[in-house]
């Protein structure tokens, strides 16, 4: 192999995200203000997502404030079909033609141990749990939120090829995967009963 046939392998080509337009749920706080910030300082066009228009405002400001990219706050709730298509219809008033990288982070906790409090569970509070923590990610994976909503035609036109593709990563807790055996529950929130 020649030297002009050797491709580059830096970091800086590897993982270069300037330019690049990016949707985080949830990314207000914890791992999802993570994943906005290293975009951000990475130079890309990042909106965070989030019911907490507060936090996420904040969060917004605050990253845009570290450059080179910038980041913008857009408030969603995500628990319904509706919700989904209002987010991407959002991006699209936002005069944004592309999206690059999808990254579904949204979740919610119950905030409090379920084994030792079961009967103050609601069907409504658990309603709310299910649709955002498993079918809202459901529906993502099975197309319903990308198909029917225009997040797939803006991943499409994001996307370039097998060259530079367009990205949907879908982030989730590993505690549904593991019992606990003091508690019936895999973790509060996941919306997932595990058993020993």
């Amino acid at each position: 192999m020649s030297e002009d046939q050797i491709p580059d392998f830096s970091t800086s080509t590897l993982f270069n995200v300037s330019g690049k337009v990016a949707l985080v749920t949830g990314g207000g706080t914890g791992i999802g203000r993570m994943i906005a910030t290293a975009l951000v300082q990475n130079g890309a066009r990042v909106y965070i997502a989030s019911r907490k228009l507060s936090t996420i405002s904040s969060t917004a400001e605050s990253l845009t404030k570290l450059g080179p990219g910038t980041c913008t706050a857009l408030e969603s709730n995500l628990q319904s079909r509706a919700d989904c298509k209002a987010l991407a219809q959002q991006l699209v008033n936002k005069g944004e033609k592309k999206l690059h990288l999808l990254i579904n982070n949204a979740g919610m906790t119950w905030g409090f141990n379920m084994s030792d409090q079961n009967e103050k569970l609601e069907s409504a509070a658990w309603d709310r749990l299910f649709a955002l923590n498993v079918k809202f990610e459901h529906e993502i994976r099975t197309g319903i939120l990308t198909a029917h909503f225009r997040t797939l035609p803006l991943l499409e036109a994001g996307s370039n090829g097998n060259i530079d593709p367009a990205r949907v990563i879908n982030v989730s807790s590993v505690a549904g995967l593991s019992a606990i055996a003091e508690d019936p529950l895999s973790a509060p929130g996941n919306g997932t009963w595990s058993c020993k």
